[in-house]
């Protein structure tokens, strides 16, 4: 790589230029070699590509993680796959973009690096003119690194805000978490259908709440209860559960079962 080349990389790249020209001399002298590893691009990924202004790259990635994570929400809401599952796909996701990034990065800078260069012989014929071209399109933006983190921590504060409001619109004082005895439709009520996202209404709420009133007579104080005698109880861990557990596990038990006996 010649002195001029050196003086053209370095007006593109501005900072740490010396790393640059190392790398894309064995990219320029060996054909086809084009894999070589970025730290930098492997850990930063979006936001490098924001900062050395790749723009192209930066859309192409933005578009396949939103593609991605339409995808993953549809498997998630469909429960296609198992919870492993979809760890181990998360992870192999999460490691394939590290990948990607950490080998390809460079290639990605110098085939820019490439088209401004030719983009500027082709419009300039003085050198400093050239020079003045290259910069202009090269060097680092940390300005459009910022814009990125701020589009991707938009949707997290707005999750955060989201679950502080509805926190706030529960009357949390109503709930009753100290009860004893058999439960009943006020603790019910309480405890377990303030959560709901439609309130009950007309005949299918008299309906529910007249089958959560006979059950949880039936079933009587949850701290005595055989848990043999109440549908969908985990028979099993019944006694591992302490007494806050034991009512509402029997309160999800028996609402459930009021709402298959009023789904018609």
């Amino acid at each position: 790589m010649s002195t001029q080349d050196d003086e053209k990389i370095d007006s593109f790249v501005v900072r740490n230029t010396h790393y640059y020209r190392d790398k894309w001399k064995k990219i320029d002298e060996t054909p086809g070699s084009f894999v070589s590893f970025n730290l930098a691009a492997c850990l930063g990924q979006i936001f490098w590509l924001a900062y050395r202004k790749l723009y192209v790259p930066l859309c192409w990635t933005v578009v396949v993680l939103a593609t991605y994570v339409s995808l993953w929400l549809y498997v998630e809401d469909k429960q296609l796959l198992s919870g492993a599952s979809s760890v181990a796909l998360s992870w192999f996701v999460s490691l394939l973009l590290f990948a990607v990034f950490g080998l390809l990065g460079n290639y990605w800078y110098w085939r820019k690096f490439r088209k401004v260069e030719r983009r500027a012989a082709s419009r300039h014929s003085d050198r400093d003119a050239q020079l003045r071209f290259i910069r202009s399109k090269g060097g680092t933006s940390p300005a459009a690194a910022s814009v990125v983190v701020v589009v991707l921590l938009l949707p997290v504060v707005w999750a955060v805000y989201w679950g502080v409001y509805q926190a706030s619109r529960v009357d949390y004082a109503a709930f009753i978490f100290d009860a004893t005895g058999p439960l009943t439709l006020a603790e019910v009520q309480s405890n377990f259908f303030v959560f709901m996202d439609e309130p009950l209404e007309g005949e299918r709420k008299e309906c529910v709440f007249r089958e959560v009133e006979v059950r949880a007579r039936a079933a009587g104080d949850p701290e005595t209860l055989d848990p043999a005698t109440v549908e969908l109880l985990p028979v099993d861990h019944w006694d591992r559960l302490d007494p806050d557990g034991k009512r509402i596990i029997l309160t999800q038990a028996i609402t459930t079962k009021a709402f298959f006996v009023c789904a018609d």
